[in-house]
């Protein structure tokens, strides 16, 4: 059984990213949404992260998530990384950055990282989708052309399956035709639960 994971639900704060260059942070631009390793001293994602209070209230705004997302960037605490490497040691990578609550706010109390997620699969049955779909030419990150649904669906579960076999052994991972948000296995998501860090936004996804 998988979910699509796009972030945590109802987060006290929005993201701000600030990188050296003060350039608007695009995951694609880094490399980082594709699900493929990147070179760290070629393509590096930005080493300075705010955070932005949403409307929660002052006792939630203490609670930074474990994970958080903009774009298509992941934000993990040291915690959900431990957890990822209990599953997949070594796999996936995780840069470090500085992370501040706000323009002068304390850093926080554990290390956090921005994911990139190294497993990619295509395992979407692309039969079952029936909208109109986009071609994408080759790219630096992506060598080959791809034709993908234009919008795929978060808010129900019966809209599209993975094929089982395609997926088989990860429990993290990226779909080639399915983008933002990231997969994770039934037993990695459990495992989330029971640490009882904040809820994570998740759909559950058939698999045939």
């Amino acid at each position: 059984m998988a979910w699509v994971v796009r972030g945590t639900v109802n987060p006290p704060y929005y993201v701000r990213v600030i990188d050296d260059d003060k350039k608007v942070a695009s995951a694609l631009s880094f490399g980082l949404d594709i699900g493929r390793p990147i070179d760290p001293e070629k393509e590096a994602g930005p080493n300075k992260v705010r955070l932005y209070r949403s409307g929660a209230t002052e006792k939630r705004r203490k609670l930074i998530p474990a994970i958080m997302a903009r774009g298509s960037f992941f934000y993990v605490s040291e915690t959900f990384r431990q957890l990822v490497e209990a599953f997949e040691p070594g796999r996936h990578q995780f840069f470090p950055y500085a992370l501040r609550n706000g323009k002068k706010g304390p850093p926080a109390e554990e290390p956090y990282y921005i994911l990139n997620i190294t497993n990619r699969a295509d395992s979407m049955n692309l039969s079952e989708w029936q909208k109109e779909q986009v071609y994408r030419p080759p790219n630096k990150y992506m060598p080959e052309p791809r034709i993908i649904p234009i919008r795929i669906p978060y808010d129900q579960d019966d809209h599209f399956s993975l094929r089982r076999d395609e997926v088989a052994g990860f429990h993290l991972w990226r779909e080639a035709t399915i983008f933002p948000g990231f997969f994770v296995s039934e037993e990695f998501l459990a495992r989330f639960d029971a640490l009882r860090l904040k809820k994570l936004e998740r759909v559950h996804v058939l698999e045939t």
